[in-house]
C-alpha cells in the first residue's frame, strides 16, 4: 500500500502529472508575457533614444530571423523573397534617403552606426538584384 501512491492511475499520481503539467503551460505563459513586455521596453527605448530620422532608417534595417531549426529558416526566408518585402514606394524611398543624408552629416557615435547598418543593407539589396 505504501507505493500506490506513485503508481500510474493512482489519485496522488494523477495529481501530480495535472501539477508538472500546469506549472510547465504557466511558465510558457509567463515567457510570452515577459517577452511581450520586454519588447516594449525595447519600442520605448528607441522612441527616447532615437530621433525621427534615426528611427526610420533603424525600421528599414532588416530585421533578424529567429528559428528553431535550418529548415524553418529557408522557408521563412523564401517566403520573404517571395512577398518582396524590399517593395518601397517613392514617397518613402525619398523619406529614407533625406534621413540618410542628414544623419550622414553629423558625426555622432550612434548615427554612424546606423549608417554603417543602412549601408551593409544597401549592399545586400544590390547583391540580390
Amino acid at each position: 500500500m505504501c507505493c500506490e501512491k506513485n503508481q500510474k492511475g493512482s489519485p496522488d499520481y494523477n495529481k501530480n502529472l495535472l501539477l508538472k503539467k500546469s506549472k510547465k503551460k504557466l511558465y510558457y505563459y509567463i515567457d510570452i508575457v515577459t517577452y511581450f513586455k520586454k519588447m516594449q521596453e525595447l519600442d520605448i527605448l528607441k522612441y527616447i533614444l532615437l530621433d525621427s530620422d534615426q528611427l526610420k532608417l533603424l525600421n528599414f534595417v532588416s530585421k533578424p530571423i529567429i528559428s528553431k531549426t535550418k529548415d524553418d529558416i529557408f522557408k521563412i526566408v523564401n517566403e520573404n523573397n517571395d512577398n518582396n518585402n524590399l517593395i518601397l514606394d517613392k514617397e518613402e524611398i525619398e523619406h529614407l534617403f533625406k534621413s540618410y543624408v542628414k544623419l550622414n552629416h553629423s558625426e555622432t557615435l550612434t548615427n554612424e552606426k546606423l549608417i554603417r547598418l543602412v549601408n551593409h543593407e544597401i549592399d545586400v539589396i544590390t547583391e540580390e538584384i
